[in-house]
């Protein structure tokens, strides 16, 4: 396709160009939102006590991952109820609920420019990524999960694919 240097061939090139960021941005934006949801689910689900059902908290926590556009989802599930005294395997609807919702990419209406979000607002997330599961490890050690910069990190890795991932479906 041979495109014109002219004002409109110039406009064509922008959109293009606007288009591929775009995609790049809801492709990076639903992995990272994929990452964290099945991060939580393998993690902090299978390191508890009977291992692969997890406190009711943790599941809580990994079941709360939002994903909007242009603001910030501060929304928790069932603010009302203490996370703390759940039973083991609480909240499983609710997480395989939100694995669902990120298969169908929630940030397909994005356009150029908005700002995506994928965040979790409730309030021991620092801690559970700091170590805060001491008391679930069968040696009672903290070891930090560093769920946030290992989704950096496989995003870092995974990027060559993605941005080829978006070049081939031109």
């Amino acid at each position: 396709m041979r495109i014109p240097l002219n004002k409109h061939g110039i406009a064509l090139i922008e959109e293009k160009c606007r288009s591929r960021v775009r995609e790049l941005q809801q492709l990076i934006a639903a992995e990272a939102a994929d990452y964290l949801l099945n991060f939580g689910y393998h993690a902090f689900l299978s390191s508890g006590p009977g291992s692969g059902n997890g406190p009711g908290w943790s599941w809580y926590y990994a079941a709360n991952w939002n994903c909007s556009v242009g603001t910030v989802d501060r929304s928790v599930i069932t603010p009302e109820r203490d996370p703390f005294n759940e039973e083991e395997k609480s909240y499983e609807g609710d997480l395989y609920e939100k694995i669902e919702d990120s298969r169908g990419n929630p940030f397909r209406e994005a356009k150029f420019g908005d700002v995506l979000y994928v965040t979790n607002s409730v309030y021991y997330g620092k801690w559970l990524n700091e170590g805060g599961t001491e008391f679930l490890t069968h040696l009672n050690e903290s070891h930090p999960n560093r769920f946030i910069e290992l989704c950096e990190a496989y995003l870092k890795d995974k990027m060559s694919e993605l941005v080829r991932t978006i070049k081939e479906r031109k």
